[in-house]
């Protein structure tokens, strides 16, 4: 399982003939962490814009972080970005450009079930104080291209952020909390507030090391650090599988290491973007995360994380 988190405050800019942000028009709708909060961009302006035309956005962090996960959400509306657009990612340090790995060259949009899009992309860590996610306008579909001139395009959540690796038991579980409200009319008829569902999940971590659970730990961040992040963050990251199955990533690794291969080849990208959730630790119910020790292993309570949905 990978966790993702410390998503840095940005500021952001919009490049591409024609292209801005609309509302709001400083790209802040991209990092409040509710991707169902439009942010609405409008195309390149060209008459008959090409596959190969794409509207760059950059977001600045300002400070460093090493990160290992970045995304694009979408919102659940007929106006967002749809299945199969091609969309990259990379980075800079100090001005100079860092090419990321892992996925973040090769994958196009992906429909999630709940029927909205997204793209994420996870790579070996790196330091970065800039992303650049450049969207084109090219579909792998037989119509080639998916945008026209000056259309708006609503986009819901950018995320990048740091990383963290812990195996986790074969007993995951997700589940769909319906959070539809049943209210009674002023006559006393039944009505019911229609809510956007979300997905839940619960996963165990298996028992950790000393070096792991408190450090030091050289590979990333010690759990405790982790724990802090995410239980105080109004947004971050669960991933629960994205590599492929085989001689090298049939297993993740020691725990509390990075997995041995993140290569384009070797992850799965329906695994990533089915068990990728952005969210909140606690779900529906407030669980805390509980630690103790046992001689020289250190048990983790169950991890409960509820997604916000799109």
């Amino acid at each position: 399982m990978r966790l993702s988190y410390g998503r840095p405050a940005m500021t952001f800019a919009i490049a591409g003939t024609g292209a801005a942000f609309t509302s709001p028009t400083d790209g802040s709708s991209l990092i409040n962490g509710r991707p169902a909060d439009v942010q609405r961009i409008q195309w390149l302006s060209a008459a008959s814009p090409a596959t190969t035309d794409f509207v760059t956005i950059t977001a600045t962090f300002g400070t460093r972080i090493k990160a290992g996960c970045c995304a694009l959400l979408m919102p659940n509306i007929s106006t967002a970005i749809p299945e199969g657009v091609k969309i990259t990612f990379s980075g800079k340090l100090s001005g100079g450009a860092v090419v990321l790995g892992g996925n973040t060259l090769t994958t196009r949009t992906q429909t999630l079930p709940n029927g909205a899009t997204a793209i994420w992309c996870v790579f070996p860590a790196v330091n970065i104080d800039t992303l650049i996610v450049k969207i084109y306008n090219e579909v792998d579909d037989s119509s080639g291209t998916w945008a026209t001139a000056s259309e708006y395009v609503d986009l819901g959540e950018l995320w990048v952020g740091k990383v963290a690796d812990f195996n986790v038991a074969n007993d995951a579980k997700t589940e769909w909390k319906d959070t539809t409200l049943q209210r009674r009319s002023h006559n006393n008829q039944a009505w019911a507030l229609q809510q956007q569902p979300f997905r839940q999940a619960t996963v165990q971590l298996v028992p950790m090391a000393e070096s792991v659970a408190i450090g030091p730990n050289s590979a990333q961040d010690d759990y405790e650090t982790v724990a802090y992040e995410i239980s105080t963050s109004t947004c971050c990251v669960m991933i629960g599988t994205y590599l492929s199955r085989g001689a090298v990533n049939g297993g993740s690794g020691p725990n509390g290491a990075p997995p041995p291969v993140i290569t384009s080849s070797t992850i799965s990208i329906q695994r990533l973007h089915r068990t990728a959730l952005l969210g909140v630790v606690g779900g529906d119910g407030g669980q805390a995360i509980e630690m103790h020790r046992d001689g020289d292993k250190y048990f983790v309570s169950p991890i409960v994380f509820g997604e916000s949905p799109p």
